[in-house]
């Protein structure tokens, strides 16, 4: 059998790159592989390092399987299996330096609950060729027939009896991207967060019964980019998000929380106005395939997304963008101490206070630096 390297697809389905949000205060669109504009280019690794290949029975239990060693992509490779009907293989290359820690004997669920720390993937550079070679890459065949061929070797047959001696290993990470120019009047852009980020990579994920992952119980974290500006880029490796799908969001605007997977991934632009600090536009834009209705993240996919923001005032329509311009909470407020520790508002309004300050025995200067 040959192993090799699966090329890094760019985000899977159909149209949704040529959808521009009309009627909205911005559009998002996901660029195939031919209109990607940033230039990056993912290095590949000449081999698969510290490849382990792993051979378990139907319900996970380990059967046989050992480490290789690094191996140059598409070698001949001899490796030793038991024959096995409906059996699952676990191709691991776990990278130049061991990104993901050896599988020696480990059950199927144990496996499952291995991880590769967002730091490790973080610090690997996709452009530089050495880096690459730590990147892992992982394949699972969940339903194989191992049987013996007229040879006397093993055959590895899908469960309708065929099969294909190409057996391509997928990079653990997907590569999102986001170009963006701002050009609204009186708001400049600030501020840049990518949030609900499962925290780390899962090497053999666990789905549930709709086929999404990982649980919205896990750990999630949020990146945030401060300063940037009108226009730029950002680019980062992020692991694994299925969402699933979701009908409401039929298009492009209609992408909003309301209507999104809870724990999909999204962007976050956040805009200040020029007048008043505390006037804000919060834009959201979520990540996922081309269709509109799909919120995943797949692995071993590239996802790149330019996003143009172009409007007049404030955009009431596009349930995308929230305004913020949050009423103090001292405003008309006749209580004795007005800066209360608790306080009703109407519904659907909103406030703002100052959680440094604060009056202690009179003094209504103190400052809580500690916070």
């Amino acid at each position: 059998y040959h192993l090799g390297v699966g090329p890094a697809f760019p985000a899977p389905a159909d149209t949704r790159a040529g959808e521009d949000g009309e009627g909205g205060a911005f559009s998002a669109r996901l660029l195939p592989a031919a209109k990607t504009r940033t230039g990056e280019v993912i290095s590949a690794p000449d081999q698969l390092y510290n490849l382990e290949i792993r051979q378990y029975d139907s319900k996970g239990g380990y059967k046989n399987g050992k480490a290789y060693g690094n191996v140059l992509l598409g070698q001949h490779l001899e490796v030793t299996l038991s024959a096995l009907t409906d059996c699952q293989l676990v191709i691991v290359a776990r990278g130049n330096g061991g990104a993901i820690a050896a599988l020696d004997g480990k059950s199927l669920e144990q496996v499952q609950k291995m991880d590769v720390s967002s730091s490790v993937i973080n610090a690997i550079d996709p452009s530089n060729s050495e880096d690459m070679k730590k990147m892992p890459y992982v394949l699972h065949l969940e339903h194989v027939n191992v049987v013996t061929g007229t040879d006397g070797k093993a055959v590895i047959q899908s469960p309708e009896g065929s099969y294909d001696t190409r057996l391509l290993l997928k990079r653990l990470a997907a590569r999102l991207t986001v170009e963006w120019t701002y050009a609204v009047s009186g708001y400049t852009l600030k501020q840049l967060l990518l949030q609900s980020v499962p925290l780390n990579y899962v090497v053999i994920p666990t789905p549930d019964s709709e086929g999404n992952y990982p649980s919205i119980l896990d750990q999630f974290t949020t990146l945030q980019i401060k300063n940037v500006a009108q226009s730029g880029s950002y680019s980062c490796w992020v692991p694994t998000n299925m969402r699933g799908e979701k009908p409401a969001a039929n298009s492009e605007t209609q992408r909003t929380k309301e209507n999104a997977p809870k724990g999909s991934s999204f962007f976050n632009f956040v805009a200040v106005s020029d007048q008043d600090a505390k006037v804000k536009l919060n834009y959201r834009v979520y990540i996922g395939g081309r269709q509109s209705t799909n919120f995943d993240i797949k692995s071993n996919a590239n996802y790149d997304y330019t996003v143009n923001f172009a409007h007049s005032g404030i955009p009431t329509s596009d349930k995308r963008v929230t305004y913020i311009n949050p009423v103090p909470a001292s405003e008309n407020n006749e209580n004795f101490v007005p800066t209360a520790n608790c306080f009703m508002v109407s519904a659907g309004g909103g406030f703002c206070f100052d959680p440094l300050a604060y009056q202690q025995n009179g003094d209504p200067d103190k400052t809580n630096d500690v916070l």
